[in-house]
Parts: C-alpha cells; sequence; structure tokens
C-alpha cells in the first residue's frame, strides 16, 4: 500500500512541477510580447440626477482599476472595476447624514493607437455594471443595473512597451 501511495503522490508532484512550469511560459509569452496592461486612474463623474446633486454634490471621484489584453495589433478586450463613496446631507429641513457607495465592474472591446511617439488615442465601447448602497440615517438601500460604456481619450506612456492608458 505504502508503493501506490507513493506512486500517487509522485504523480501529483510531478502534475504540480508541469502546470507550474507551463504557467510560467504562458506568463512570459504574455509579457514578453507586451499583450497585457494594467492601469489605475481616478475619474470625475458628474450625476445627473438633480436630487442626487443636492445631497451628494455635482461631482464624483471614481476609482477604476482596468486590465487589458491586446489580442490583435492595436485592438484589446479590457474589464475594469471601479469604486466610489460620497457622503452628504438629506433636505435642508432634516439634515440627516447619508452615504453612498457605488461600485463598477465593466467590460469590452478597445483600440489604440499612438499617432507620436509616446502620445496616442483610443477608443473603447462595453458593457457595464453599477451598483449602490445607500444608508440614510439608519435606513438602508441598494440596487443595481446593467448599462453601456463608451470611452475615448488621449494617453501618454512613460514606457516604450504598449500603452497602459497613462
Amino acid at each position: 500500500m505504502s508503493g501506490s501511495f507513493r506512486s500517487c503522490c509522485d504523480e501529483k508532484k510531478l502534475f504540480s512541477i508541469l502546470f507550474s512550469v507551463l504557467l510560467l511560459l504562458t506568463a512570459d509569452r504574455i509579457f514578453s510580447e507586451n499583450s497585457f496592461a494594467v492601469s489605475y486612474s481616478q475619474n470625475i463623474v458628474f450625476p445627473r440626477d438633480q436630487k442626487f446633486r443636492q445631497v451628494y454634490g455635482k461631482i464624483i471621484l471614481l476609482q477604476e482599476l482596468k486590465l487589458q489584453f491586446f489580442f490583435f495589433g492595436d485592438y484589446y478586450l479590457w474589464g475594469s472595476y471601479g469604486f466610489s463613496k460620497k457622503s452628504g446631507s438629506t433636505i435642508p429641513e432634516l439634515m440627516l447624514p447619508t452615504r453612498i457607495t457605488q461600485h463598477y465592474l465593466a467590460a469590452g472591446l478597445g483600440f489604440s493607437e499612438k499617432f507620436a511617439r509616446n502620445v496616442g488615442y483610443k477608443i473603447e465601447a462595453g458593457i457595464s455594471w453599477i451598483g449602490y448602497r445607500e444608508n440614510v440615517f439608519e435606513i438602508k438601500h441598494s440596487g443595481g443595473g446593467f448599462g453601456i460604456r463608451a470611452e475615448g481619450g488621449l494617453f501618454y506612456s512613460f514606457t516604450k512597451n504598449r500603452q497602459t492608458n497613462a
């Protein structure tokens, strides 16, 4: 019985070693071809809802982490997670403290191209899910929904590698 146990453990160890080597080779290929990018950004959001602006203000700061995988030239798939938190108070008559937390998940297709050595543009489109949790006094309310996301802009790349939304 001990012989079969040792054989079983050796097979698991061999599988683990082969899997680790394969994973490292794949990661090396992805990173060596500059096909993977990670970026962090802070965005300014201008809420459209008048009541929301009265309670929380006209501007919300959204922090976002984005992953990009370039699969064909300058075309890439992207996914992102964003987060914002804001405090406010209800209508002037009551002035109850409020707090809202928003989470943004999005994914889509993008295109980027440099038109100078380190300067370029990007265009992205995809779907997003926005969830929120709001606390007014001791009442909690939450919800969310799906939407369409479109984004475009200029970027400056600090490295010689592919742009990373910098």
